[in-house]
């Protein structure tokens, strides 16, 4: 009876906690990455031409924002502008709060703040910018967090794959 449980439990290995963390993080790093480059993209379909069709039958061209390209780096630069001041404070908060909190509320509030990008863009560039900082500085603690995260629940032998698995990136170990 017990050979036929334990060839159960690995057959169902989404069970085991930690492919179920692997598999999380993965997911939750699509998200941190994705919040982190939409303005990249953006970007240029805010500050592309279109054309626009009058109602005369006549066809104009259109532009949403007319950014220069140091304007436009501005606003891409801001957001790590915030992630640069707060890496030692996302461990700590960590620490103290707990790793999967923090790095809930870090995506929530980016992803809060990314969905007020196109009301703010059209109200202030100096709220576009103070915005992108302030998504930088919740998404930053996210990384640190999932580490720590990872470090409490997997043996030693799970980490460096949990490292390649998680982050996406060729591991060397």
């Amino acid at each position: 009876m017990a050979l036929a449980t334990d060839s159960i439990q690995k057959w169902m290995f989404w069970k085991r906690r930690r492919h179920l963390v692997t598999f999380l993080a993965f997911l939750g790093f699509i998200n941190v990455y994705t919040l982190r480059v939409n303005m990249s993209i953006a970007i240029v379909a805010m500050n592309s031409p279109y054309n626009v069709t009058m109602d005369n039958g006549t066809v104009v061209e259109g532009q949403d924002f007319n950014w220069d390209s140091k304007t436009r780096g501005v606003i891409l630069s801001s957001f790590f502008y915030g992630y640069l001041f707060t890496q030692i404070l996302g461990g700590w908060l960590g620490a103290r709060l707990g790793g999967s909190r923090v790095f809930g509320v870090g995506i929530a509030v980016t992803a809060l703040l990314t969905l007020l990008i196109p009301l703010v863009a059209n109200i202030s560039f100096s709220l576009l910018v103070a915005i992108r900082v302030i998504e930088g500085i919740f998404e930053d603690t996210n990384e640190e967090e999932q580490n720590d995260n990872a470090g409490k629940v997997l043996s030693e032998a799970s980490k460096y794959t949990w490292l390649n698995r998680a982050h996406g990136r060729l591991s060397l170990f």
